[in-house]
């Protein structure tokens, strides 16, 4: 695999006098038993012709039947008479042509690597966002395992065996289009993208592309053997969205075809079996945004006046750790958006079932207050599969962040007059504040605890 125009010029700017260790217009062979090299100069005569070889080679493929032959007869130009012998050139002409053949291996995988960026460029940035054109832009949420079955495409769309392979590629970008909408508007595939995507990336391929890879048979059991540990015959049962309580997939690989291929039986939108995500959290070392402690002070703003549930969630792969939030609608919904938004799985640590008709009197507050108390161990951290940075999660013990809460709440719900501008109370006592009782919550907290 050889970009066109590319490799030439980038073997003629690597192939010089100084490459080929003649720059010195010097013998340059080593001399045997003493390791130095022979210093005799090159005769003056025969530096044009060394000149005009050089320039010469830098225009040869390497695939040419030339390039030996022409090494040989520089060979000949450059040794002095004392290391003119056949067997001396042959060794020199032997050492040149390593040299180039070392370069154009590295500039071939360059090359590759050159080609991979150019594909994952077609593609611009992975978006949580639906991708549906509509006047409204839709804007929906893609989830969390979509994101990753968009992530996991484009890393085999840019391997040389799928790239080359018209039929895996066609498929595999059919795979691409089907996960970048959201639930609502999975019905708008039809292919358009699909066909760009694929236009482009022959562009790319015609363009740096002149030896074109080609998948042997034994290579295809490689790639269909790497792919079936992925997508083998599987059965699962996992949400996949917030609206889907399971979804069952059934993946399978057929090899039927011709030799490099990659057939699947089922829609190009199953192809990646649903699972969560379990690797460990990635934490971002930067301090969490939080309300300072004035605006904790000051008035409830009208959304901070309604009533919502304080939650706890932990994610059973990363122990230790607790997301504290709050939300106006119900718990459960809150968990499964959670859920789909990551693709991880959440477990309700609180409140318990017996306690999720509970509401908490101005929840938002209580979640700041919350927070604020609890901000030692506050970690902020970078989801992948959101594109986001989440910072309400705490390393802490479930029984220090469920007292805390509590506290919290019956502090509020105690003094929440402190915080309402028309409360009499709070007019009679001008400039009374949260901090003149916040001992309360400190002794409260520290009886759960």
């Amino acid at each position: 695999m050889r970009p066109e125009g590319t490799s030439l010029q980038a073997q003629k700017q690597s192939l010089n006098l100084k490459t080929l260790d003649l720059d010195q217009w010097i013998c340059g062979r080593i001399r045997a038993g003493t390791g130095f090299r022979c210093s005799l100069k090159i005769v003056k005569a025969n530096r044009d012709q060394i000149n005009s070889l050089v320039n010469t080679l830098s225009t040869l493929r390497k695939s040419s039947p030339q390039i030996p032959i022409q090494l040989e007869a520089l060979a000949k130009l450059t040794h002095c008479s004392s290391h003119g012998v056949e067997g001396l050139k042959d060794v020199r002409s032997a050492v040149w042509l390593g040299l180039l053949m070392r370069e154009d291996s590295e500039h071939s995988a360059h090359s590759v690597e050159s080609v991979q960026e150019q594909i994952k460029e077609v593609f611009g940035p992975i978006s949580r966002h639906c991708s549906c054109k509509t006047p409204e832009q839709c804007g929906k949420r893609i989830g969390g395992q979509k994101v990753r079955n968009i992530r996991k495409t484009i890393d085999e769309i840019i391997r040389p065996e799928v790239y080359m392979n018209d039929t895996n590629l066609g498929y595999l970008l059919q795979v691409l289009e089907a996960n970048i909408y959201c639930p609502m508007h999975e019905e708008e595939v039809n292919q358009t993208k699909s066909i760009y995507w694929k236009m482009k990336i022959l562009e790319i391929r015609s363009v740096h592309i002149s030896n074109p890879v080609k998948v042997l048979e034994n290579d295809e059991e490689l790639v269909i053997g790497r792919l079936q540990s992925q997508v083998s015959v599987i059965t699962l049962t996992e949400p996949h969205s917030p609206s889907d309580n399971e979804a069952s997939i059934s993946i399978a690989i057929s090899t039927e075809s011709s030799p490099g291929s990659v057939y699947v039986t089922k829609d190009p939108a199953t192809f990646w079996p649903a699972a969560f995500e379990s690797s460990p959290f990635q934490f971002l070392n930067k301090p969490a945004r939080y309300r300072q402690r004035h605006s904790l002070d000051g008035p409830l703003n009208g959304r901070e006046k309604k009533p919502g549930y304080i939650y706890i969630l932990q994610e059973e792969n990363n122990a230790g750790y607790l997301k504290i939030g709050y939300t106006t609608d119900s718990i459960e919904k809150r968990c499964q958006n959670w859920t789909f938004y990551c693709n991880r799985k959440f477990k309700l640590v609180y409140p318990t079932s017996s306690e999720l008709t509970t509401q908490v009197s101005y929840a938002e507050r209580v979640e700041a207050w919350c927070h604020h108390k609890l901000h030692y161990c506050r970690k902020t951290i970078y989801c992948n599969l959101c594109l986001g940075e989440h910072t309400e999660w705490f390393q802490t013990s479930i029984k220090e962040a469920i007292g805390v809460i509590e506290s919290q709440s019956e502090l509020m719900a105690a003094h929440h007059h402190l915080y309402d501008p028309e409360s009499p109370i709070l007019k009679a006592q001008e400039g009374t504040t949260f901090h003149e009782v916040e001992d309360i919550a400190d002794r409260l907290a520290a009886t759960v605890i």
